[in-house]
């Protein structure tokens, strides 16, 4: 996959799975500008404690951005349809997908606004 051709400039932060883990992916980030962001499966060391509580300390930032992210993606497969795209070919997946986060914001919208007359 050629990452330059997918990567806004300067994106800053760029939260991951560990499926990105690699030099090309955070060499791509680096060079537009950005920071790579990737949960880590495993680490190496000596102590199992200390090397545990490591991969905590950098997973835990990551996780917590990233279920914000994936919990929005599971409501719109959940609940938008999102399981399978409708029509065939990219523009019109990306048709369904951008109608899809409308129709979220819309719902969310109306129901932070109904919370607040309360």
């Amino acid at each position: 996959m050629h990452y330059p051709t997918i990567l806004a400039d300067n994106p800053g932060e760029v939260f991951a799975d560990s499926a990105y883990r690699g030099p090309q992916f955070g060499g791509a980030v680096r060079a537009k500008g950005g920071t790579p962001r990737v949960v880590a499966t495993g680490m190496w060391g000596r102590d199992e404690e200390e090397t545990l509580a490591r991969l905590n300390a950098w997973n835990q930032p990551i996780h917590r951005v990233r279920a914000r992210i994936e919990k929005i993606f599971g409501t719109w497969k959940r609940c938008y349809g999102l399981r399978r795209m409708r029509w065939r070919g990219l523009p019109k997946a990306a048709v369904q997908v951008h109608l899809t986060a409308i129709a979220y914001n819309l719902k969310r919208s109306l129901n932070i606004l109904t919370a607040q007359v309360r």
